[in-house]
């Protein structure tokens, strides 16, 4: 049987959390409390920075105010996990972001 951290309904773990805010204050070089476009496309720089910034946007930015803050950033996580991914892949997936691969785009329930 799935370990209860792994019920779509469970809380992120705090691995998960604890990584993701690592990699937030990261994307945020002026550390300004938000993520801007410009921003997102110098963490990608290397590797297709105006797509992996647009997708990001598109899936993140849930205002659409072209800023990406800590709730929004936490809330796609979380709507990650609700729509059945594991601790385990989000934890791959945020390895993954931290080493500034391509942005994945996820299927979430809506």
């Amino acid at each position: 049987m799935a370990d209860n951290q792994d019920r779509p309904s469970s809380p992120l773990s705090q691995p998960n959390v604890d990584l993701a805010s690592r990699i937030f204050r990261e994307m945020d070089a002026n550390h300004d409390t938000h993520i801007t476009k410009k921003e997102a496309q110098n963490w990608w720089k290397n590797r297709f920075p105006n797509v992996n910034a647009r997708s990001f946007f598109e899936t993140v930015d849930e205002d659409r105010n072209e800023q990406v803050n800590f709730d929004e950033w936490i809330l796609f996580w979380q709507k990650v996990k609700e729509s059945g991914y594991s601790n385990d892949d989000i934890h791959f997936e945020l390895e993954s972001l931290e080493s500034k691969d391509s942005w994945v785009k996820f299927e979430l329930n809506s």
